[in-house]
C-alpha cells in the first residue's frame, strides 16, 4: 500500500508494505494498514513471559505522519497488563 503524505504543500510517496524498519509491520485484522507495529528493541529469541505474567512496558504511538497521539515514555511508572490475558485489545 503506497501513500502520500502531504507537508506544506509538497507531497511524497511512502512504501509503507517495504519500509518495515520505518512503518512496521501491518497488525490490523484487515491488513488494511490500519495498525502498524514497530518494535525499538527486540528482546532475546525465547524471552516471553509465561502466559498471566505481569507485563510492564514503555510505548509510544504515533500517527503516519509521525505525529505522536500516545505516549507514556519519560513518565514515572510503565503501563502494565496481564500477559495473554487478552486486556490489550
Amino acid at each position: 500500500m503506497a501513500a502520500e503524505s502531504s507537508t506544506g504543500g509538497s507531497q511524497t510517496e511512502i512504501d509503507v508494505d517495504n519500509d518495515f524498519s520505518k512503518y512496521g509491520e501491518d497488525i490490523s485484522p484487515a491488513k488494511d494498514g490500519g495498525v502498524r507495529k514497530l518494535v525499538k528493541i527486540e528482546g532475546h529469541v525465547g524471552d516471553k513471559p509465561p502466559i498471566g505474567s505481569k507485563v510492564r512496558v514503555y510505548y509510544s504511538g504515533r500517527l503516519m505522519s509521525g505525529e505522536e497521539f500516545d505516549s507514556n515514555v519519560g513518565k514515572r511508572e510503565p503501563f502494565e497488563f496481564e500477559h495473554g490475558k487478552g486486556e490489550l485489545t
